[in-house]
């Protein structure tokens, strides 16, 4: 048996020998703590509070009571007392605090407690319990089952089930649960006998049967494969001549940046030709007709195939016209050139 105590001490008696077998300091808050032992394992688990009002847990080990495994861990800073429950088959520890609607639960495993989820609720909770695992519907893969007194009014129950389908019966998560049957008389207990409470089946509970009992030392079967057969040797298979295959074409690794560098650049001369070529092309439609100076009249006057005195006189008056008017000479040197004077 274990207890805490307001003096501050956690102690495992030997109820036999009426005297504690272990003792250590607990919490060293000022506010009540809770023990709860954690079934067929030697641990059990408190919860109180550190000098700072914190709410913690700790694990213990029931031969070494000095110190916790792993220190004391912090809940949070609520006032209210946190109540320790175990789930032997889930292997997993329930702490419901006194005051308020938070169901916190946690997975034991190589000698410490892994957060797994929290049930909230905004009734909070006078006082609660929990329903032994012979009890719990199987059928629904409820894994455990809690009664809560809200405001001293009504008893609300909470069930905690696993997200499953529910056709067939999950062994994993039911193993054997401890019956009802008691291990031995008080006589025999007193007298120095130990033992555990036989177990029931609760695959028989869900099969709809009376439960059927197993021994206390009994354990879940481990499924081993069967053993393969001996690999016997193949027989030979007659040689086939395959057929050719096509050997694939050798590519040759791509050309470097230096190899090809000439190509590159005759390339670049190509289109800065088509450049200077599309440039001509782009220039305007419309011819620019010089216009002829003083001497390319008198050349042309000079040239043309008149008489003598026609040219003379043409190209007196084109004199003329050049000392007046450039514009009106330009006229005339035109039309001389294309010959229209008559």
């Amino acid at each position: 048996m274990v207890t805490t105590s307001r003096d501050k001490k956690l102690r495992i008696w030997d109820v036999r020998q009426e005297r504690p077998a272990h003792e250590g300091p607990g919490h060293t808050g000022a506010k009540n703590s809770r023990v709860v032992w954690m079934g067929e394992h030697n641990r059990v688990a408190t919860t109180g509070f550190s000098k700072m009002s914190d709410r913690q847990m700790a694990l213990w080990d029931v031969g070494n009571a000095r110190e916790p495994i792993g220190g004391f861990s912090v809940l949070d800073s609520i006032s209210g007392v946190c109540m320790p429950f175990w789930d032997d088959g889930t292997q997993c520890l329930y702490l419901a605090g006194k005051g308020d609607g938070n169901i916190r639960y946690f997975e034991y495993e190589n000698d410490k407690f892994e957060f797994l989820s929290e049930y909230k609720s905004g009734e909070p909770q006078r006082g609660i319990a929990f329903v032994p695992r012979r009890g719990i519907n199987v059928h629904e893969n409820e894994v455990m089952r809690a009664y809560k007194t809200v405001n001293d009014a009504y008893i609300e129950p909470i069930s905690f089930t696993v997200p499953r389908r529910a056709e067939v019966f999950q062994s994993d998560i039911y193993p054997p649960a401890v019956g009802i049957k008691p291990a031995m008389s008080a006589a025999e207990w007193l007298s120095g006998k130990d033992g555990l409470p036989a177990k029931i089946d609760l695959e028989s509970v869900y099969e709809g049967n009376a439960p059927v009992e197993l021994p206390s030392d009994y354990k879940l079967p481990t499924s081993t494969p069967a053993a393969a057969p001996a690999p016997s040797p193949a027989p030979a298979a007659a040689a086939t001549k395959q057929a050719p295959e096509p050997t694939p074409a050798f590519r040759s690794p791509p050309p470097t940046m230096s190899e090809q560098k000439g190509s590159i650049a005759a390339l670049a001369d190509k289109f800065q030709d088509n450049e200077i070529d599309d440039d001509d092309d782009d220039a305007s439609s419309f011819e620019e007709i010089p216009q002829p100076n003083r001497n390319e009249a008198n050349v042309a006057s000079k040239s043309c195939g008149y008489t003598k005195g026609s040219c003379k006189t043409q190209s007196t008056v084109a004199d003329s016209s050049f000392s007046t008017s450039t514009n009106r000479f330009a006229d005339s040197c035109t039309a001389l050139l294309r010959g229209t004077i008559e």
